[in-house]
């Protein structure tokens, strides 16, 4: 802060000269003393340490000291502390009392979460009117910390080759593999060492080396055929099982390019091998890596896989293979091996290292700066090289690229974060002096994590069924997850209009590729609805109630509920009145059996029980001949108009009544309309009325009418006629009009 210094004094300098230097010697005074309190110094805040904690651990309580106002004590001093991850560990709350010189802070990691978090915290003085709630003069400090949430893994377990098998007991075991750079370092388990003692009865045999960790299955000279034949994928699956394993790490396939006097390196690097037998050994070992991974992947653990390391940058195989041509041969068939290896990881939705462009990257070509020193491409035990004396299997600093790549796997691929090792602890470790960081690798972009691709299903074509139709069965097909995966699956049906349509009811196991829904229409509705389908996977981590990282596809569908006819004749409940009704009224007034009306009754939803419920409700409605009753006579004149039979055929099958073919018409088609009121249809009553007046008239006038005949049959015993078939019947009565 600006100092008043200066200022006053060349006032005062000024004042003195002139008579009224004692009237403003008062205010001068004071404003030297405003100026002390001014200039004042910063808060204080002693550094905090940075910590690691375990996921899911208890409430952690850190402590601050070194706490002032940097003065004289007398200000007010809040703190205030913030997480750069809430996700990971909320903002901390604060105990401190001002004006203390300590306080702590407390929190608690989120349940199930790792990962890296900085803690901001502020101290804030009251500026120099003493008072923190005007923060225009307020002055602040302040100091951040780490802390490291690390991941819960209950055992690391690995399958493999050389890059993996423990350095303990080779040649080179002056160097630390990036198993034993774990180990060490971040005190993951591997399980426990084997005891090798003479005559111990728990030696654990191939391929697990002896003295080696329980859950490292990777052996030296391990190729993916032989990680088979030696059961390391069914050994980790059997630890898996148990659940002593919960984290794996897949690196193989190195072996299978070996660069050696016969081998397939040497085949394709001396242009020995065809396309077709360079195609036939590409695909042995992804086929060998397929079953391997299947073996090992399950619910409950976290694998990552590696590609395929190409050892064309290894000096033992620079030296011995010298052509960099023939060797961008070999190098062009591992590429083509690691991008359908990375094909098969985003199948299988595990994440993948690309631990072949990492090594390419840092270990071939020019010297590594590493920590402030400089390691070469070169072999030998000294651990300024960036391989080991044999020219092949990494060093130390090597290693430990390795394991931070394989870290960066769970952590980008699960979110199960691990602390990389750092520059200075492999620098400390090795025993030379550190400097700074220098290397700085981005190692997420060496993880490639699967995509996770919408799962499918097959269109639902629309369904039209009547207003008070039953259940629906619709029938669901093509279901599957996207892109050849396999994920858990689950399946709902939702309705836009559930006043109409209920949600349906799914009927699905996960996996199938069929399913069905069951609807049933609202009583007394008619309208539209459309239906959605939706079919949801598991996501990348395979669970269905984890569902940021699940995928879902949906299809859509239409169900039209259309009003039935609400007239007496629509026995069969249907959209009109037609012949169906009418053969159904007729065989039901020749006392037809149910079987016989089930059978007569068409597509109609309804029972034999409910027809017949239906046409005993028509009652005089249904008396279309005009004679005071509905029976058999009115039926088949209903049948003979609805089979649009001529006006000879209805007055020669109308019997006695006195209407005319017309006025029969009328009263048929007045039974397929529906009533205007709630009372009986006027039209058919006037009908009725006007037929029997005219018959009144005859009789009273004493003229004689002949009776027509009827060509119905009469009715016969339901029992007898249980096995007559009735359309028959009906077409012979139809056949004698």
């Amino acid at each position: 802060m600006q100092s008043l210094s200066p200022i006053l004094n060349r006032i005062l300098k000024r004042q003195r000269r002139g008579s009224h230097f004692g009237r403003y010697s008062q205010v001068f005074t004071a404003l030297e003393t405003q100026e002390q309190r001014l200039v004042l110094a910063a808060p204080t805040i002693s550094p905090i340490v940075d910590i690691t904690i375990l996921q899911d651990a208890a409430e952690q309580t850190v402590a601050m000291t070194g706490i002032s106002d940097g003065d004289d004590g007398t200000q007010p001093l809040r703190i205030t502390a913030t997480s750069s991850s809430p996700g990971v560990i909320p903002h901390p709350s604060v105990a401190y009392d001002s004006p203390g010189s300590s306080g702590t802070l407390q929190f608690t990691p989120v349940a199930g979460i790792s990962g890296p978090v900085q803690i901001t915290v502020s101290v804030e003085d009251g500026g120099p009117d003493g008072n923190l709630q005007t923060p225009a003069d307020n002055e602040a400090i302040t100091t951040t910390f780490g802390i490291g949430v690390q991941a819960a893994v209950t055992g690391f377990g690995v399958a493999g080759d050389s890059l993996s098998d423990e350095f303990l007991h080779e040649s080179y075991s002056y160097a630390k593999n990036w198993v034993e750079i774990l180990e060490s370092q971040r005190g993951l388990s591997f399980g426990a060492r084997n005891d090798t003692t003479v005559g111990n009865s728990d030696d654990r045999g191939e391929p697990r080396r002896e003295g080696g960790f329980e859950f490292n299955w990777a052996r030296s000279g391990a190729t993916s055929g032989s990680l088979l034949d030696e059961e390391q994928h069914t050994g980790l699956a059997s630890q898996i099982t148990t659940g002593d394993v919960s984290h794996v790490v897949l690196s193989i396939g190195q072996n299978d390019f070996s660069p050696g006097l016969g081998t397939p390196y040497f085949q394709i690097y001396n242009n020995l091998w065809s396309a077709n037998r360079i195609e036939q050994h590409i695909d042995e070992v992804l086929q060998n890596i397929t079953a391997a991974v299947k073996t090992i992947d399950s619910n409950s653990v976290k694998l990552v896989l590696s590609n395929i390391v190409d050892y064309s940058i290894a000096p033992a195989t620079q030296d011995l293979f010298t052509t960099a041509s023939k060797r961008q041969r070999v190098t062009n068939v591992i590429d083509t091996l690691n991008q359908r290896l990375r094909e098969a990881a985003d199948d299988w939705l595990i994440p993948l290292v690309d631990m072949n462009s990492l090594t390419t990257d840092l270990l071939a070509g020019a010297p590594l700066s590493f920590g402030g020193n400089t390691f070469t491409q070169s072999g030998g035990a000294s651990v300024t090289n960036l391989f080991v004396a044999d020219g092949a299997h990494p060093h130390t600093v090597s290693s430990s690229i390795l394991a931070n790549g394989f870290l960066a796997g769970f952590h980008y691929g699960y979110q199960d974060w691990v602390a990389p090792v750092t520059e200075q602890e492999v620098i400390d470790f090795i025993g030379l002096p550190y400097t700074q960081d220098t290397l700085n690798v981005d190692y997420q972009s060496y993880v490639i994590l699967p995509v996770n691709d919408s799962p499918e299903l097959d269109l639902i074509d629309g369904v039209a069924i009547l207003e008070d139709a039953g259940q629906q069965l619709i029938e669901l097909a093509g279901i599957r997850a996207g892109g050849g995966e396999s994920q858990p699956l689950k399946v709902t049906a939702t309705s836009s209009n559930t006043d109409l349509i209920p949600n349906p009811t799914v009927t699905y196991t996960s996996a199938d590729a069929t399913g069905s829904l069951k609807l049933t229409p609202v009583a007394d509705q008619h309208g539209v609805a459309t239906i959605t389908v939706a079919v949801e996977d598991g996501g990348l981590d395979g669970d269905l109630s984890t569902t940021a990282d699940n995928a879902t596809v949906s299809k859509t569908f239409g169900v039209e509920v259309k009003p039935w006819l609400k007239a007496p004749g629509n026995v069969d409940k249907d959209t009109d009145f037609d012949a169906s009704d009418a053969i159904l009224m007729l065989i039901h007034k020749f006392n037809a059996t149910d079987t016989q009306i089930e059978n007569s009754k068409g597509t109609s939803l309804l029972t034999a029980h409910q027809v017949r419920h239906r046409i005993d409700q028509i009652d005089t409605s249904g008396d279309v001949d005009g004679d005071g009753d509905f029976d058999s006579s009115d039926a088949l004149l209903c049948l003979i108009v609805e089979f649009n039979g001529t006006d000879t055929q209805i007055n020669n099958t109308k019997g006695s009544s006195l209407l005319s073919a017309a006025e029969i018409k009328a009263n048929v088609a007045a039974l397929g309309q529906e009533p205007v009121t709630a009372s009986s249809n006027s039209q058919q009553a006037s009908v009725f009325a006007a037929g029997r007046m005219q018959e009144d008239d005859n009789e009273r006038d004493g003229s004689v009418q002949d009776n027509p005949v009827i060509v119905a049959p009469e009715a016969v015993d339901a029992e007898q006629h249980a096995s007559v078939p009735l359309w028959s019947d009906v077409r012979g009565w139809l056949d004698a009009i």
